[in-house]
């Protein structure tokens, strides 16, 4: 969890939360959430959108869960996915 808390924070991404194997990354808009879990689903990347009514309007969020079997290689795929996408976006 550490790993991947101190790695997000090369990225312009809030993480909500960094208390638990549960890891919410703050997307706000939820169309936005339900594209980047796409994206990082057809990139072989399990991850949900959470959205309105779960949390609040404009709040949504992709719910990163953590656990021990999940190595840096992972880890590191989903925080370079997560960038490029980002990166894409950005152009």
């Amino acid at each position: 969890q550490n790993y991947f808390v101190t790695r997000m924070s090369e990225l312009p991404y809030r993480l909500v939360s960094i208390d638990s194997p549960i890891v919410p990354i703050l997307i706000g808009d939820e169309d936005a959430a339900d594209a980047l879990a796409r994206s990082l689903g057809e990139a072989g990347i399990h991850v949900d959108a959470v959205r309105f009514p779960a949390v609040a309007l404009r709040k949504a969020r992709l719910r990163i869960q953590l656990n021990a079997g999940h190595t840096k290689q992972d880890l590191d795929l989903l925080i370079d996915t997560l960038r490029r996408i980002k990166s894409a976006a950005n152009r």
